[in-house]
């Protein structure tokens, strides 16, 4: 969450920012390849709320490839 200011207006300093939330993912490297997308979610969910993950996996044997955006 970033707090910009709003410009051109005449509300106090506390007033004059607006919430911004970021959709932004965390690269995760160095995974085990039984790493299961369900486990990062309850590793991360203990920080705050997830709202996806990708898991990247090799395409010709759909192994997981040891990393993960989150």
């Amino acid at each position: 969450m970033i707090r910009n200011p709003i410009p051109g207006n005449t509300l106090t300093a506390d007033e004059a920012y607006e919430t911004i939330n970021m959709n932004s993912k965390i690269y995760v490297g160095n995974l085990s390849f039984k790493t299961t997308e369900d486990g990062l979610r309850q590793t991360f969910g203990q920080f705050g709320t997830v709202t996806d993950i990708y898991v990247a996996t090799d395409r010709e044997t759909g192994r997981p490839r040891g990393f993960a955006f989150v």
